[in-house]
């Protein structure tokens, strides 16, 4: 309600026609405000404070006593065509007060219950819900680290528990932590047969910064046709790699390729150790690479039970680079470490973990 009624609200008022809650609302607000009721009643609201401020009339309190019984001040009443008015009024106003009392209220009351308890309902069944929703919220540990990981996004928090790891096997998870936590990845520590130099390489020819081995390289491979790769000058016209066994026996031979990339067509055999060159022609000369005093590019092929474990983290669903990068790095096989890694990065570009995990394999 607006501070005074309306001229709208009184004129509706007078001609009996307010209905329900609006009469209701006029009538409660006439009890409490004189000036509203003076001009309800026909008779200007300056007169009557006039009046009111000479003393000469009696007060509302006065009136109100009369109308419960009182006799004091109805001789005034019968003398004073005013006060008889005012009291004519305020008879008027409590019979209807006391009829819509009957009605209305009862009337709305029924209606209210009903509506009330719903709603007492339904904000006990929210606040069960929302209040514990809440508090989850409000103890959330956060996260320390995270990267995107195949379908799944995996992460540490604070205190130590990892996320979006369902159905990795439990002795993985510790792994997983240490290296989120710590951002490096535990390789093997390289056998002293992939790491030694040779003073007497296989192959013709002399060597050249441009030509390099690149992989394999002082690691395992999972494949028994392992892929090879190597950089080559510009000026070259064609490249050939020689495979060799422990023994210096020749395994198998590329043919003149132009491109830096072969991959082996013969099976070699698991667990045994092998060395290769690249050799380019490079304006009719033939240059071969590794060359003394540079280390050989040697590797071996991973067991049969190695190779299985690699197999199976490829085929897991979903497949999770992770998994495959920290195995790879632990059975020997940087190759594979390395190329996990590749795609980690992919899936999380400009990350300063998936960088560190980098940076870690490739210190070792």
């Amino acid at each position: 309600m607006q501070e005074h009624l309306t001229p709208e609200l009184i004129g509706e008022y007078r001609a009996r026609s307010l209905r329900d809650q609006t009469l209701l609302s006029v009538v409660a607000h006439l009890v409490t405000c004189a000036e509203c009721r003076s001009k309800t009643a026909g008779i200007a609201a300056e007169t009557r404070l006039a009046d009111a401020m000479d003393g000469g009339h009696l007060s509302f309190e006065g009136l109100e006593a009369l109308i419960k019984g009182g006799a004091d001040g109805l001789d005034h009443v019968r003398s004073c065509e005013v006060c008889a008015a005012e009291l004519t009024d305020l008879r008027v106003f409590a019979a209807e007060i006391r009829a819509e009392k009957k009605k209305p209220f009862r009337k709305a009351w029924r209606i209210l219950v009903p509506v009330v308890a719903m709603a007492a309902v339904v904000l006990s069944v929210m606040l069960s819900r929302a209040v514990p929703e809440a508090a989850k919220v409000a103890v959330q540990p956060s996260i320390v680290a995270s990267l995107h990981d195949g379908r799944e996004l995996i992460a540490l928090d604070q205190t130590g528990t990892l996320h979006g790891v369902s159905g990795i096997p439990a002795g993985e998870l510790e792994q997983i932590a240490t290296a989120l936590r710590s951002g490096r990845i535990p390789t093997a520590v390289l056998r002293k047969d992939l790491a030694r130099p040779q003073e007497i390489l296989l192959g013709t020819g002399s060597a050249t910064a441009e030509l390099k081995p690149l992989m394999p390289v002082a690691t395992l491979v999972s494949g028994e046709t392992p892929v090879f790769r190597w950089t080559g000058p510009a000026e070259a016209t064609r490249f050939k790699v020689a495979v060799y066994d422990a023994d210096f026996n020749l395994v198998e031979m590329s043919p003149a390729l132009a491109t830096t990339e072969w991959t082996a067509t013969r099976p070699l055999r698991r667990g045994k150790l092998y060395t290769w060159t690249v050799t380019a022609s490079i304006r009719g000369a033939e240059v071969t690479a590794p060359h003394a005093p540079e280390p050989e590019a040697r590797f071996r092929v991973a067991s049969a039970e190695d190779a299985a474990v690699l197999e199976n983290l490829k085929s897991a669903n979903p497949v999770s680079d992770l998994r495959i990068a920290l195995a790879a790095a632990r059975l020997g096989l940087r190759d594979e470490a390395g190329a996990a890694i590749t795609r980690l990065e992919q899936k999380n570009p400009g990350s300063p973990l998936v960088l560190s995990l980098r940076n870690s394999l490739r210190a070792r």
